[in-house]
């Protein structure tokens, strides 16, 4: 894992992420200095041979809005809500720089919707109806 793999993979996040893990954002990533780069760099790779809990992520509740008028809408309701995962920041550069490094040895199933580019899980769903 070199410095440009870093590089590459921070230029690709999307700013304004959190990771509330640690209290990092996106943002620290994208607009830090070239010798940033140098250490994440080093800690990725001892990452990968230390348990360092760098790579945790944190469940918080979503309010997901149920499809009846405005006026019975109760944010009470708990069924009204589901988990997300926030990421560490650390495991998405990881996660980039492993995708970059063996896109083509990736390979995914036809009947995979989700998670794959230029595919969406509407398009399974067209075809269930």
């Amino acid at each position: 894992m070199s410095v440009s793999d870093v590089e590459d993979a921070v230029n690709r996040l999307m700013s304004s992420k959190s990771d509330d893990s640690v209290g990092l954002s996106s943002d620290y990533f994208i607009h830090d200095c070239d010798e940033f780069h140098v250490h994440v760099s080093l800690l990725l790779m001892l990452s990968l041979y230390m348990d360092l809990h760098l790579m945790t992520c944190v469940l918080t509740l979503f309010y997901q809005s149920p499809k009846v008028r405005k006026n019975t809408m109760l944010r009470t309701v708990s069924g009204n809500y589901r988990e997300i995962a926030l990421s560490s920041i650390f495991g998405k550069v990881l996660d980039l720089i492993f995708l970059s490094k063996f896109a083509d040895n990736l390979c995914t199933s036809n009947q995979q919707f989700g998670f794959k580019r230029n595919h969406s899980t509407t398009m399974c769903i067209m075809v269930l109806e």
